[in-house]
């Protein structure tokens, strides 16, 4: 999404989707474009944000998703397929969406809109530890959003 080259990353995962086509159904979530899957909407997706580099996936899909995290758009999905089941267990707890996020940047994930740099957190609007600017907590507030409206569908007879 900056213009930086990802393509030693991302090659393993467009092929996977490439070789799966035609023997299921393939869905795809993004949140800026250039996740595997999102081609289907490339006309809509800009240039990076160093204003020249294409940022589209090449990739198609079946379906594709968008969320304003693709993280949260993928545990909607999962949240929303345990809940019709009646599996609320299966939707996680805020506590393991913060828990989920450290691990993964305690292993060296990084923040994808600063990089993990100060200097590119418009000072401190966004964060430096967490995903898509936001700070693990941030994530877990979005789920527990997912989490109570689920169970209030559910009273309600609608899933």
């Amino acid at each position: 999404m900056n213009g930086k080259n990802i393509n030693d990353w991302n090659p393993p995962v467009d092929e996977m989707l490439v070789q799966f086509k035609g023997k299921g159904l393939i869905i795809a979530v993004g949140d800026g474009g250039n996740e595997a899957g999102m081609a289907n909407l490339k006309h809509n997706i800009p240039l990076a944000s160093d204003g020249k580099t294409i940022m589209a996936s090449g990739v198609y899909s079946d379906i594709p998703i968008t969320s304003w995290n693709s993280n949260l758009g993928l545990q909607a999905i999962a949240s929303a397929v345990a809940a019709v089941e009646g599996r609320f267990e299966l939707i996680p707890t805020p506590n393991q969406v913060i828990q989920t996020l450290e691990a993964a940047l305690d292993a060296g994930a990084v923040e994808g809109v600063t990089q993990g740099k100060p200097e590119n957190s418009l000072n401190g609007t966004y964060a430096t530890r967490g995903v898509d600017g936001f700070a693990p907590y941030v994530h877990a507030a979005d789920q527990d959003k997912i989490k109570s409206t689920l169970i209030q569908m559910k009273i309600k007879g609608l899933l």
